[in-house]
């Protein structure tokens, strides 16, 4: 897999009403919200996936675009939403 991909191989396509299979809260999301929120959250799993694997300029460039992205979520209004997802990331590192 390219660490750069938009989408890994086994990521099923989030629906915006849909809540099975994914941490995504049940609430509707503009197109731009939705975007960010999922962006995130795919930037989060390639992190955890990755992280031991891949080299360290990758892992700074990948820790980079996760801010970013959460700014961009901030940005969005979203920001409650990406603070969970960033959250549930450092407890599934410590558990």
């Amino acid at each position: 897999m390219n660490l750069f991909d938009l989408r890994s191989q086994d990521q099923k396509p989030f629906d915006n009403q849909s809540n099975e299979g994914n941490l995504l809260p049940r609430r509707s999301y503009s197109q731009t919200q939705l975007f960010f929120v999922l962006r995130l959250m795919h930037l989060l799993d390639v992190r955890r996936r990755e992280a031991e694997t891949i080299e360290e300029w990758q892992l700074k460039l990948l820790d980079r675009a996760i801010y970013s992205t959460f700014v961009d979520c901030l940005e969005q209004e979203v920001g409650d939403d990406a603070r969970e997802l960033l959250h549930q990331q450092e407890a599934a590192k410590q558990g």
